[in-house]
């Protein structure tokens, strides 16, 4: 078997910013494991190699890895062929997938807070599994980690300045991107409260 992958000649260059037009690609975003997929094709990869990264059989794979190339967010990017079969390597067609504002816009409001909990579901669990499997203990979330939950008043100019700073320092560091570096997974919500 050969390590040289070829590069497929019409491969998409990946982009900085996929924007989503329905709440259905978020669904499919946020299922347990073709997250932690999206996850782990920032950089190509083959689904072997995904697989054992992820520690998961890699027959377990190939249904949400179809799945996320029919709904254009993985491509194919480079192929080898591995006995008498052809190996793909697939890669995030986007840095960043975003909803739509106008999709968030014209939402009902019950479509719109079962989005923004899928998000908030992925973020917990994927969380939740750093804990229990020790690669994030609780000693260490002081250096590692950052958990707020917080409230204060703001007047509406102090909120977009706060929105606005927030942006730019998430823009600013996601913009670094080091390769080698740690993985880091960052929600950020903040909201205007009725009572």
């Amino acid at each position: 078997m050969t390590d040289d992958w070829v590069p497929v000649p019409d491969a998409p260059e990946m982009i900085d910013e996929m924007l989503l037009q329905d709440f259905e690609m978020i669904d499919e975003m946020t299922h347990p494991m073709r997250s932690r997929i999206l996850n782990r094709l920032r950089q190509p990869r083959s689904v072997a190699e995904v697989a054992a990264e992820l520690d998961v059989p890699v027959t377990r794979l190939y249904h949400h890895v179809k799945r996320l190339e029919e709904l254009g967010l993985i491509a194919v990017v480079a192929t080898r062929r591995a006995a008498v079969v052809t190996e793909r390597q697939y890669r995030n067609v986007a840095r960043e997938f975003r909803v739509d504002r106008e999709v968030i816009a014209t939402a009902d409001p019950d479509t719109l807070g079962q989005a923004i909990g899928s998000v908030f579901d992925v973020a917990r669990t994927e969380f939740q599994r750093e804990v229990s499997n020790g690669a994030l203990a609780a000693g260490d979330l002081e250096g590692r980690a950052a958990i707020n939950f917080s409230e204060f008043t703001l007047s509406d100019e102090q909120l977009t300045d706060f929105l606005a700073r927030m942006r730019q320092l998430f823009e600013e560091f996601a913009a670094l991107d080091a390769s080698d570096g740690i993985r880091f997974r960052l929600l950020i919500a903040g909201f205007p409260l009725s009572d």
